[in-house]
């Protein structure tokens, strides 16, 4: 009886025992996402798309490209934190010149010639620097650093006591109006002012600072001249060209003007003058708009050389302008929600658009250019966005030729892969190939 009861006894213990085992399981299962529904995370790899390469920065810090210079992913430089490519720096064989990177023990240095084996320190406790040629340091001294002029080395320091500053077009070495904001969130501009963008009521260029308001956090600029700023408060506030139809009718805002509130972030997607514009605003939801002055006959008979699908765009009834992603498919120059959940948004020109939700979900909408979209297909056009990939960390495009609307897209995943799709003429993807690829490919097996 007393064995028959200790058995018992064990066997009940083995019993409570594998029940705690399973429900342990169970409880760290289930603290693991899936695939579709893991949460949206700050990426601890870096993608930066350019020109002809893309840029990427692993959890280590070694810097990575690859482009029509190289089929294949390069090793560049280790211990990066952040890089700068100079995006209309090509030689004669249409290569990247020059990249500037912050190193993790924030000295800046510029990385030059064949496969970027050249590498200049610039100068060291640098906090952010642009390809215009603006460098701050970390104790908030403004410099000043033409980023293409090559054999200078040394900056000029400007003033102190900045946050935040570039020129406008911050994205190309052309210098026009500068914008300041210092440590007191003080908004400044300086030098050149043809389209008001100075946002002080008049149209005369000033050589020295104007203040334009107080408690800006961010300023945003592009070539139609529409200059945005974000508040404190998160307001959105915009001055200099505007459009009040959605046809060629400008006005301008000689002083800065209310938009929207409670505004995170801004993207600005633009080409040849025009712009498009979205929102995110700090519930995550997706806000839309449009500036386009240039006549649709403009874009028939002269854009086509540049990028025939804009064509498609016209014969099928839309304006190239009008992919916000909303579903109507015609220009909108007030803001309108598109979709919710969304942590940021990748575009290039006025056709292709991509957001990253806060759940890691990638979507695309516009015109799927050379399979852009990486759903299969190509040509087509999306007036709301379609679901490309799911766990994307961190996303990037890049330009597959120069001057036209061919675009190579990378994206990282949780799991720390690496797929590439898009136009891959001039091997661009980094797979090793010259084959355009519709769909996702992986590519992680190339930097071991």
């Amino acid at each position: 009886m007393t064995s028959t009861t200790s058995l018992s006894k064990i066997i009940l213990l083995l019993m409570c025992a594998l029940l705690v085992f399973v429900m342990a399981c169970a409880s760290n299962q289930s603290s693991t996402p899936s695939d579709e529904r893991q949460p949206y995370q700050i990426a601890a790899r870096t993608l930066v798309g350019s020109a002809l390469s893309t840029f990427y920065i692993d959890t280590n810090g070694c810097l990575w490209a690859w482009g029509e210079f190289s089929n294949t992913p390069l090793h560049i430089k280790t211990s990066v934190a952040s890089v700068y490519p100079l995006q209309s720096g090509f030689d004669g064989n249409r290569q990247p010149t020059l990249i500037y990177v912050i190193r993790r023990d924030d000295s800046l240095w510029q990385l030059s010639g064949s496969h970027f084996t050249e590498h200049t320190h610039i100068m060291d406790s640098v906090a952010s620097f642009c390809v215009s040629g603006i460098i701050i340091c970390i104790d908030n001294n403004l410099w000043d650093f033409p980023a293409n002029f090559h054999g200078r080395h040394t900056p000029d320091h400007i003033m102190d006591n900045v946050i935040f500053a570039q020129f406008r077009n911050d994205r190309s070495p052309h210098r026009l109006a500068m914008f300041i904001i210092r440590t007191d969130n003080s908004l400044w501009a300086t030098d050149e002012n043809s389209m008001r963008q100075l946002g002080y009521g008049t149209q005369t260029n000033r050589s020295e600072l104007v203040h334009i308001m107080d408690n800006a956090v961010s300023v945003y600029t592009s070539t139609s001249g529409s200059i945005f700023a974000i508040q404190t408060d998160g307001s959105l506030w915009s001055w200099g060209v505007s459009a009040r139809t959605g046809e060629d009718t400008h006005y301008v805002n000689p002083t800065p003007t209310l938009i929207m509130n409670n505004v995170a972030s801004l993207y600005i997607s633009q080409l040849l003058g025009d712009s498009t514009f979205f929102a995110i605003k700090t519930d995550n939801s997706l806000w839309g708009w449009n500036t386009g002055y240039l006549k649709e006959s403009f874009w028939e008979q002269e854009f086509c050389s540049v990028a025939g699908e804009m064509v498609y765009v016209y014969m099928h009834g839309y304006t190239s302008d009008s992919m916000l992603g909303n579903g109507i498919g015609k220009l909108h120059p007030y803001p309108v929600h598109i979709m919710d959940d969304i942590a940021s948004i990748y575009t290039f020109g006025r056709q292709n658009r991509f957001a990253l939700g806060t759940d890691g979900t990638l979507w695309s909408w516009g015109v799927n250019t050379a399979g852009i979209f990486g759903i299969g297909t190509q040509g087509d056009i999306h007036l709301t966005p379609t679901r490309v990939l799911y766990s994307v960390e961190n996303f990037s495009l890049s330009t597959a030729r120069r001057n036209t609307a061919n675009l190579t897209a990378t994206a990282i995943l949780y799991n720390g892969n690496i797929l590439v799709w898009g136009y891959n003429e001039n091997g661009t993807l980094g797979d090793g190939t010259n084959t355009t690829r519709l769909s996702p490919h992986n590519i992680t097996y190339r930097f071991n």
